[in-house]
């Protein structure tokens, strides 16, 4: 009977630490948050984005990129997209070279597995300023930071299916514009609002 009890009494044990480290686990958080961080002001941010220029030979680039850099400034609650006329900034930017098909990895007969994708992209961040000064004369652009960012993404080969390798590429090309996006936002408004 007494052999019993210590082995219910060792079990109960157990079972109290794995609560406690569940407990303590829980209630200590990893750190991680959905939403993004707010900044100091809860006012939005009104951007104007200029179509991205396309300075390399690829036709179909600059609609795509600028298409999945407003896509990514949506997903901040506290950034709306507007007019120029509206916006308190203004985004411009040129993809300044784009490289894909560089073979990443390779199967055992020596054939891509993987592919990497490199883009290269300027942005240039202008604050407006109001219109007028205090005596009435019309204003210039307040300032002007200028952005040099390169990003990489591995994507898969479909030796079967050139088109389905296109469409990799595509998704690729969009996880890259995601993070340049990020990123450029974080240096120009400096309020951290992206999580990585």
């Amino acid at each position: 009977m007494e052999k019993r009890s210590k082995l219910i009494h060792s079990y109960m044990n157990r079972i109290y630490l794995w609560v406690f480290i569940l407990i303590l686990f829980c209630s200590a958080g990893c750190g991680y948050y959905l939403l993004d961080p707010a900044p100091q002001t809860s006012t939005p941010i009104f951007i104007s984005v200029k179509p991205i220029k396309n300075k390399t030979q690829y036709p179909e680039l600059d609609w795509r990129v600028t298409d999945a850099v407003v896509m990514e400034l949506n997903n901040w609650a506290l950034i709306k997209i507007s007019k120029e006329e509206r916006a308190d900034y203004i985004l411009t930017g040129e993809i300044l070279s784009y490289r894909s098909q560089i073979p990443y990895t390779y199967d055992i007969a020596q054939n891509p597995v993987e592919y990497k994708l490199i883009v290269e992209m300027g942005f240039s961040w202008i604050e407006k300023p109001e219109i007028f000064d205090s005596e009435g004369q019309e204003t210039d652009r307040k300032s002007k930071l200028i952005l040099h960012l390169i990003e990489e993404e591995i994507y898969r080969v479909y030796s079967s299916d050139l088109g389905e390798t296109k469409r990799a590429e595509w998704q690729a090309l969009e996880l890259c514009i995601n993070r340049i996006t990020r990123r450029a936002m974080d240096q120009f408004l400096g309020i951290g609002i992206s999580c990585y």
